[in-house]
């Protein structure tokens, strides 16, 4: 996207994949401010153990050289961290929104837990259903609303307390966020050097009306505010994940209204895309 503004072209790529657009656009003109948005894996590719992923940090390390100037936009801390590892010198973190016209909570839901997202082991699914599942109170299951794309770790589907509702539609799964005891985010560290950008299911839960336990790692911790918006819990620690399963299983409906309707106002105060879209001006105009 090119724009003018007080004189000078300013142009925004959405991805630092695409970053020799702005080659381009500097020949046509020289003057033009540059901002690049990441996102994720087109950060986090660069750090695979593989000749692709060296390739691609080769690829990011030109941009930063050919790109000394141009500002990128990173959606979380643990973004910007990488960004800045492949020599990009000005950054600015700008977290994600979420839809916040959601329906005001009723404090009940279906004392089941809900897993939502891409079946993949950075997810930390398997790792979820093998370490916690099995040592919290049987008469709570877990549903797991996503797209299979690894069969290994989709084996875990078959676990008698586990229930694949496949893809869901938006509402449907902004209802199913809103209905569960808890929406867990378990994600786990990968010695692919994988991580989550963002973590948008955990902000998206938390404005649907959703009570989110999710891992303390990666740009996750941009997308809740710990006792706000849900709870950040250590990543593969499974007696805290089960204490806080346990805990919040306890809350009458009364405490479970009231952080439920905190933590939406406080997802529309914050997760809001006016907000990022405040910001990134911002970063844009240079104001």
């Amino acid at each position: 996207m090119i724009f003018r503004w007080r004189g000078i072209d300013h142009l925004l790529i959405g991805d630092l994949a695409s970053w020799p657009i702005a080659l381009a656009a500097l020949l046509r003109s020289p003057r033009a401010k540059v901002v690049i948005a990441a996102h994720g894996t087109d950060v986090g590719y660069a750090g695979r153990p593989t000749l692709r992923g060296k390739l691609y940090k080769f690829y990011l390390r030109l941009a930063a050289a050919m790109l000394g100037k141009a500002l990128v936009i990173a959606n979380s801390s643990a973004t910007e961290s990488r960004v800045k590892n492949a020599g990009f010198r000005r950054t600015r973190v700008i977290p994600l929104a979420a839809d916040g016209n959601n329906p005001a909570p009723s404090g009940k839901h279906g004392n089941n837990l809900l897993f939502a997202g891409r079946i993949i082991p950075q997810k930390g699914l398997a790792w979820f259903v093998t370490e916690v599942l099995p040592r919290i109170p049987e008469n709570i299951g877990l549903d797991v609303a996503g797209q299979i794309l690894e069969s290994a770790e989709a084996a875990v589907l078959t676990h008698p307390r586990v229930r694949h509702l496949d893809a869901l539609s938006p509402d449907a799964l902004k209802s199913a966020y809103a209905n569960a005891l808890a929406v867990v985010v378990p994600n786990i560290s990968m010695p692919t050097n994988e991580y989550e950008g963002f973590g948008l299911v955990a902000t998206e839960a938390a404005a649907s009306g959703g009570v989110v336990l999710a891992a303390n790692l990666d740009g996750i911790k941009d997308a809740v505010m710990d006792g706000q918006t849900g709870f950040l819990l250590a990543a593969e620690n499974p007696a805290i994940w089960i204490d806080k399963i346990v805990e919040i299983g306890k809350w009458t409906d009364s405490q479970r209204h009231k952080f439920i309707q905190s933590s939406m106002e406080a997802c529309r105060e914050w997760y809001s895309w006016d907000r990022v879209g405040r910001q990134t001006f911002d970063a844009l105009t240079g104001e």
